[in-house]
């Protein structure tokens, strides 16, 4: 019996990893690669092309650990009739953020770009949840609402507040640019740092502007939006002084894992290749640090931050 049931728990765990990799590939991959493929230009409002992908994946992981008993306790009770109803809900959500999106007037006045800034992220994250539940089902939706419900709270807030922080990048740039200056110093080969409009670093003949993709801001704001998430979803659990120290210790290593990730940069491009640095790795690199830092911060950090039993 023992055995019977590990076999359906594992069948449950790969069913799960495919239909999760299914839907990420479709939502960060095939429906961004058509809508550039489709786009007569690509608008100028756009934020950074990671940033809702690499929080919503890092999201999923740790929504994952933390609820993995629950998640694979029960089949997921997915049906054809759930992908009839809700694909298409998808589909058409998706083609409305296309629309607000890529058809935008450059030109238009600022009540048009207002209205695309606020719709167009709201639509494709309605067609990314339809899809969702076409994919898994809406039995798994339904015992999960409770998670799903803290999400939204978390999630409306936080996308308007991380809009403000990211202003501060600039100044968080200044400190990976020195950080980064001081790091790459170590390996005895010149290293030049230039401050200014475009604050550049260069190790030999390898030179990189510190911008805001690297300035970490958007690591922050991601972290700092898994952490309130956690906080929120088990907060009769959690020693409340323990969770407020443990934020700003989170959130430096977070930092600290950022002013790495642009030091491999720096030493890839420098002693391997720039192509590889500037491409492959760059693009890689930055979410994969995240997600296995968010993993490891929080595998060590949450029995550690339970309240004890009396």
């Amino acid at each position: 019996m023992s055995s019977g049931m590990d076999k359906r728990v594992r069948l449950r765990l790969v069913e799960l990893c495919l239909r999760t990799a299914i839907w990420a590939f479709t939502v960060f991959a095939i429906i961004p690669s058509v809508f550039l493929m489709m786009a007569k230009f690509r608008p100028a409002l756009v934020m950074n092309d990671n940033v809702a992908g690499l929080f919503v994946v890092a999201l999923l992981a740790v929504f994952a650990v933390w609820r993995r008993n629950a998640l694979l306790a029960k089949p997921l009770g997915w049906n054809i009739k759930d992908f009839l109803i809700f694909g298409p809900v998808a589909a058409i959500a998706f083609i409305g953020s296309f629309v607000l999106t890529y058809t935008l007037d450059p030109y238009a006045s600022l009540l048009t770009k207002a209205l695309y800034v606020t719709l167009s992220p709201l639509l494709f994250a309605t067609g990314a949840l339809a899809l969702a539940v076409a994919i898994f089902g809406v039995p798994l939706f339904r015992r999960e609402r409770r998670s799903l419900m803290v999400g939204l709270l978390v999630g409306i807030p936080y996308v308007a507040l991380s809009l403000l922080l990211r202003q501060l990048w600039p100044y968080m740039s200044s400190f990976v640019l020195n950080a980064n200056g001081w790091l790459l110093s170590l390996t005895g080969d010149p290293t030049a740092v230039t401050y200014g409009a475009a604050p550049t670093i260069a190790l030999k003949s390898f030179i990189v502007i510190i911008g805001e993709a690297c300035s970490g801001v958007d690591s922050a704001i991601m972290f700092t939006g898994v952490f309130v998430f956690l906080a929120l979803l088990d907060w009769k659990r959690f020693d409340r002084r323990k969770l407020l120290i443990l934020f700003p210790i989170g959130l430096l290593g977070m930092y600290a894992v950022n002013i790495a990730r642009v030091a491999l940069i720096m030493l890839v491009g420098a002693y391997w290749s720039p192509d590889l640095a500037l491409s492959l790795f760059h693009e890689n690199a930055g979410w994969i640090l995240f997600v296995a830092y968010t993993l490891g911060f929080w595998y060590i950090a949450y029995p550690r931050i339970l309240r004890r039993r009396r």
